[in-house]
């Protein structure tokens, strides 16, 4: 796990928490979970948003905080096939410059999503 030491896990450890005890209390179709109990690996289940072609949809998307996360924003890639301008048809990762570029340190994945 190159990057991440413990106090980064204790971190990551929390944004998961918080992600779930959010989502208990006020339901928003968005779900986070460990990625084969990894300890760096989330997997975010999401609803497609409505309005949109992707309405009605679940899809399933995997953060990977593992490479000098918080530092740097982490690699993410949907694990469900889908068709978007700003996701690689192949590996399914974001082609979004402007997050890898507008992250901070302190920003919190919770923000994101």
């Amino acid at each position: 796990m190159e990057g991440t030491n413990g106090t980064n896990l204790k971190r990551i450890r929390n944004e998961v928490k918080k992600m779930q005890k959010m989502e208990k209390k006020n339901p928003t179709g968005i779900s986070v979970d460990w990625y084969k109990e990894e300890k760096t690996k989330w997997l975010v289940t999401f609803d497609g948003p409505k309005g949109t072609v992707y309405e009605g949809g679940k899809f399933k998307l995997i953060v990977d905080l593992s490479h000098n996360y918080p530092n740097k924003f982490p690699n993410m890639m949907f694990d469900t096939k889908i068709y978007h301008v700003n996701i690689s048809p192949k590996q399914g990762t974001f082609c979004l410059l402007k997050w890898r570029e507008a992250w901070k340190a302190g920003t919190k994945m919770i923000a994101i999503f």
